[in-house]
This record gives C-alpha cells, sequence and structure tokens, in this order.
C-alpha cells in the first residue's frame, strides 16, 4: 500500500467526500457479491483506482485566492477655471479682487 497525492484536476471535492467516495463503493461491491444477475456497481475511474490498489491518499491544500485587486486612483480632471488659476497661482475671486482697486 502506498501514499498517492490526489491532483484537485482529479477531484474537485474534498478528501472526506472522496473518502466516503470509496467506502460506499467498496460497500456496493460487497453487497454485490451476494447477488446473481445483477450488473456489477461501478464508479470514477479515480475511485474504482483507490478500491483496488487500497492505497491511502492526501490531497494537497488549496491554493490561496487571489489577492483583491486594488483599483488605481482615477486621476482628476482638472476644469478650464481650475488650470487657469493652477497656471496664475492665484484664484479667480482673487484676481477679481486685486483687478477691481483703483
Amino acid at each position: 500500500m502506498k501514499q498517492r497525492i490526489i491532483s484537485p484536476d482529479d477531484w474537485s471535492g474534498t478528501k472526506a467526500e472522496l473518502q466516503a467516495r470509496v467506502a460506499a463503493f467498496a460497500q456496493a461491491k460487497a453487497d454485490h457479491a451476494s447477488t446473481e444477475g445483477v450488473p456489477a456497481p461501478f464508479e470514477t475511474d479515480l475511485v474504482e483506482q483507490l478500491y483496488h490498489s487500497k492505497d491511502t491518499f492526501e490531497m494537497p491544500p488549496p491554493p490561496p485566492p487571489p489577492a483583491p485587486r486594488v483599483p488605481l486612483p482615477t486621476p482628476r480632471i482638472m476644469t478650464p477655471r481650475e488650470k487657469l488659476e493652477a497656471a496664475l497661482g492665484i484664484t479667480v475671486a482673487e484676481l477679481r479682487a486685486e483687478l477691481a482697486k483703483p
């Protein structure tokens, strides 16, 4: 008897689910031994291989989920007024106040 590593590509369920399927198949095979003219039970290739080989198995832990995507900050679009104020280094209100002085 050897230890097998079951890939997530071969079995998408949990280890407990696979163990239950192998056990249920073993019980079905045992029950079938006392019947005549009844088709033999069958299972997936993996379950049948584990049943016939009596191998123990492990399943690697699932990979961690991908890190959440952090959106990049959206650049703020400046209004024409903001562009003018940035270029002049003064606000429009301050400019008006300066122009209104005698």
